[in-house]
């Protein structure tokens, strides 16, 4: 039978609840998370900037041509 292996470190003799690494692990998750949730806004940020100035360019040319 193959041992199963702790999804933290790869090795099989504990529980992955028991992990010396753990923590570490979801600590850095975490991190990762969040900073991928603040560069998330800030694109959506600067998205709906770029599209108000698009959108306003728009109009002022279908003004001109109207």
């Amino acid at each position: 039978m193959t041992p199963v292996l702790c999804d933290y470190c790869e090795y099989h003799d504990h529980d992955a609840y028991t992990c010396p690494f753990r923590a570490y692990v979801d600590t850095t998750y975490v991190s990762f998370e969040k900073e991928i949730n603040d560069m998330t806004d800030q694109m959506i940020e600067t998205m709906k900037v770029r599209i108000a100035a698009c959108s306003q360019c728009f109009n002022q040319n279908r003004e001109t041509y109207s």
